[in-house]
């Protein structure tokens, strides 16, 4: 893609034309078009497993022979009413008046120059939805470097009903896309000579569509905790299937969107709302919920969140647990030199941490023991 930009003599040729261009040049794939008939919902479809779905190598390089400078953002929207299954399992249930925010990832990809800012966002859309952006935009702007960034957006209701808008994002430039002389693309602002000193700067739409609807009874709403399931990078995670012994790294983690998204399914299904928790559990709202769901967790629970848990289970929550194998000797067995690094890993932790799930469960007069299994 780089080299068709150079013969076409494209003023600019950097990494975030090469993503641009990529995306641009990509079509999704249909229902369960990556052959995962297991799940008849099309999570085969969805974000989270194809991306952004197949490349059309020839519009790519066209894109490129034509590039201008531009900034996008990855997703460019949204629009949780009619872009589903693509965007599940964000759009399988409806957002709860008051209840907790759906948190995204926006990646910023600025063809603008190799260092940027966000500098500021407006909301313009219906009054019953909030979209919150990070406060260090507008307080001095998020800094994209080289060529690109992200940034969270939180979306949460006040009103029932289907709301929609757009959140509008300021993203400038540091001018290095538009010199041309200097191979490596720096910028010409030097205010001298008559050469303008304004960055390029430009407002890219971010749509945003969602349902809303009141909160169902405290039985009916479960509590998923996402905050201590771990995945590899950025550490060594083993599978929960030590027979895939060609790849021993957990990739996915333990969540709805991952490997738990049939058990997510079923639930929804069965009437109950689902919310996500990625933070510290002792910040939890766990009095509003009737369960928390816990799977496969990998990290420590700290003593608070422990004495959070055993307290809300005082005033009616439920606490549902999911473990997999935990063993010393296995895990030490599962260590690998790494020829990349040339370093020596060793598991962090088992198929989850029984020792830290144990400490959670004492308080209710439960333990799980430390034999591995294999076997129906």
């Amino acid at each position: 893609i780089a080299s068709a930009a150079r013969r076409a003599g494209a003023s600019a040729r950097n990494p975030a034309m090469v993503r641009q261009c990529l995306l641009e040049a990509s079509t999704r794939f249909g229902h369960n078009a990556t052959g995962r008939d297991a799940d008849p919902r099309g999570g085969a479809s969805s974000l989270f497993a194809q991306g952004a779905g197949g490349v059309d190598p020839l519009k790519a390089v066209r894109c490129a022979e034509a590039y201008a400078p531009r900034a996008t953002l990855v997703p460019p929207s949204l629009d949780l009413v009619r872009d589903c299954p693509y965007l599940s399992p964000l759009c399988e249930q409806p957002l709860l008046v008051g209840g907790a925010a759906l948190a995204v990832n926006v990646t910023v990809l600025n063809g603008l120059g190799v260092l940027g800012k966000v500098t500021d966002a407006v909301w313009v859309g219906s009054e019953h939805l909030e979209v919150a952006v990070p406060r260090s935009i507008k307080r001095g702007g998020l800094t994209l470097w080289p060529w690109t960034g992200a940034f969270a957006v939180r979306v949460s209701a006040s009103k029932a009903g289907v709301h929609e808008g757009s959140l509008y994002v300021r993203v400038e430039g540091d001018g290095g896309a538009r010199d041309e002389g200097h191979r490596f693309g720096r910028g010409a602002r030097r205010g001298a000579c008559g050469v303008d000193e304004t960055p390029p700067a430009r407002w890219v739409e971010f749509f945003v569509a969602a349902r809303a609807a009141n909160p169902p009874p405290r039985k009916r709403r479960v509590l998923w905790d996402g905050s201590h399931s771990l995945n590899y990078p950025p550490a060594f995670v083993p599978r929960d299937n030590l027979n895939q012994a060609d790849d021993l790294l957990d990739w996915s983690g333990d969540l709805p969107s991952s490997n738990f998204r049939r058990a997510w399914l079923a639930l929804v299904d069965r009437g109950y709302h689902v919310d996500v928790w990625r933070d510290d559990l002792s910040c939890a709202p766990l009095d509003d919920y009737g369960v928390l769901f816990v799977a496969d967790p990998e990290d420590e629970f700290s003593r608070d969140e422990i004495e959070a848990v055993r307290a809300a289970a005082a005033t009616g929550l439920g606490l549902v647990v999911l473990a997999d194998w935990y063993d010393e000797a296995m895990i030490r067995n599962a260590a690998f030199f790494d020829d990349n690094t040339q370093v020596a890993w060793r598991a962090a932790v088992g198929g989850a941490n029984v020792p830290s799930l144990n400490r959670l469960l004492e308080p209710f007069g439960v333990a799980f023991g430390g034999r591995v299994w294999e076997g129906p």
